[in-house]
């Protein structure tokens, strides 16, 4: 008897847990990892920011800083701008990061579209880019570190 409802348990366990999945059906095949979060107060009430640019530069965990500038107008996002800056916050050259060159990612395409996606969203909590997931958390940390000023 003990056997019969251990195995009913683990039955209904595991069915519970196959209807737990998730669906992807995002357009551009490098962005992984959606939180599908919105710029929403915990509320539901949609977040209203100050008018302005914010430029933030997040320390990598790589040398150099990931920079995301962040356009508020009406209060809402108008427009990000994501910027990959070396030791020295000199913006790098994306011709070399074009991802053909020594195994350097596609930061020349990578950074916009990921631009897109956060302001599609109007919200940093986007996929990373496969490929640049470090820079891709560092755009993240740096847009949203605006969005919070902005607040």
């Amino acid at each position: 008897m003990k056997k019969t409802k251990l195995f009913a348990l683990s039955l209904i366990f595991l069915i519970t847990l196959s209807g737990c999945g998730t669906k992807n059906a995002t357009p551009n095949k490098n962005i992984t990892n959606n939180t599908n979060k919105s710029s929403k107060s915990n509320t539901g009430k949609a977040i209203k920011y100050k008018d302005g640019v914010y430029d933030i530069k997040h320390k990598s965990t790589k040398p150099g800083y990931e920079e995301a500038v962040v356009t508020i107008k009406d209060g809402k996002i108008q427009n990000i701008e994501l910027k990959r800056l070396d030791d020295k916050q000199k913006e790098i050259n994306y011709n070399d990061w074009d991802g053909t060159k020594n195994d350097y990612p596609n930061l020349k395409q990578y950074r916009l579209d990921l631009a897109k996606e956060m302001l599609k969203k109007r919200s940093p909590d986007v996929n990373v880019i496969t490929g640049a997931t470090q820079s891709s958390n560092g755009w993240k940390a740096a847009v949203s570190a605006a969005l919070a000023k902005a607040q």
